[in-house]
């Protein structure tokens, strides 16, 4: 088991592989659902610390599938999910209720109603973690898991050397360059698009040991940046979608959520131009020195609507 303040540091040369990677991911999302009904200085951050976990331990299930039973990959790929979708609730509201806060003329109604909901989600959230507890099935599953991994693992050197990352790290490219070939004309389709551009960030962090170091930092940074303006446009949406299932009329929170919704588009729109997506699949297939198909970059539809 990994340590209190255990942490998987992407930008670390030592990343666990294989068995170890999958043990210790897996621990670490333990670690983290453990710690969210403890007093700490930002909730919402340590939501999206479990969120992260998530991503970084179902990429590591991935990337080492060989040394786990089908089975087993199935039922902590669903659980992952289960986490990440319930953690997922409560970091949207965390994300509204924070934007309302500073409005000196802000709804006190909506506010009280927003943190009602969070609430909930953290009922929710601590009903997940008691899954997790001392004695219960996921710790015996996990613990069980754990000692097979270990019985397989190979000494770090050997497992370094038999490993390569080279074909997960060119799927996960080709499922991003496959969804950017096809026209974005919806706000589901953009944030498929963000989906998979999480897969390819978290898939080269743990091949990074594997790929060349400076190239690869550029391409996280550049994966990163994409994260941060789609992440804007998919608080916005989701903004959106709470304030119009509130009874009450929100009709001015709605019209600002709208606007900037329309303007964190313009901004993705402006950043992610073609030259910029064809220099950057360039740049990542350069890391894994892979002929893909030609990619032709299909035009994201400004006439998006914001409903």
């Amino acid at each position: 088991m990994p340590p209190r303040d255990f942490q998987l540091d992407p930008r670390s040369a030592s990343l666990p592989t294989g068995s170890d990677a999958i043990a210790q991911s897996l621990q670490l999302v333990k670690q983290h659902l453990r710690q969210l009904d403890r007093p700490v200085d930002s909730p919402q951050r340590s939501v999206h610390q479990l969120r992260v976990a998530t991503r970084r331990a179902s990429a590591a299930l991935d990337l080492f599938s060989d040394s786990v039973r089908r089975k087993d990959h199935r039922r902590w790929k669903r659980r992952l999910k289960l986490i990440r979708k319930t953690a997922g609730q409560a970091r949207d509201l965390d994300v509204l209720i924070e934007r309302q806060q500073p409005q000196p003329q802000g709804d006190k109604s909506l506010l009280k109603q927003l943190r009602t909901q969070r609430r909930k989600a953290q009922k929710k959230l601590l009903r997940l973690q008691g899954r997790w507890k001392k004695g219960s099935p996921w710790s015996k599953q996990l613990k069980r898991l754990s000692k097979r991994l270990r019985s397989k693992a190979l000494p770090k050197k050997q497992a370094r050397e038999k490993t390569t990352h080279i074909p997960s790290v060119r799927n996960a490219l080709e499922r991003f360059e496959n969804r950017g070939r096809r026209p974005i004309r919806d706000l589901n389709a953009l944030h498929d698009y963000r989906i998979q551009a999480k897969q390819l960030r978290y898939t080269l962090e743990w091949a990074r040991p594997d790929l060349p170091k400076k190239p690869t930092t550029e391409v996280l940074k550049e994966l990163k940046r994409i994260q941060n303006h789609l992440g804007a446009i998919n608080d916005h949406a989701t903004a959106i979608a709470i304030l119009s299932q509130e009874k009450k009329g929100l009709k001015k929170q709605l019209r600002r959520e709208k606007r900037m919704l329309k303007l964190a588009f313009e901004r993705w729109i402006e950043f992610w131009n073609p030259e910029r997506r064809l220099k950057f699949y360039a740049n990542t297939r350069s890391l894994i020195q892979t002929q893909l198909s030609p990619v032709q970059p299909a035009p994201f539809d400004i006439n998006l609507k914001f409903r």
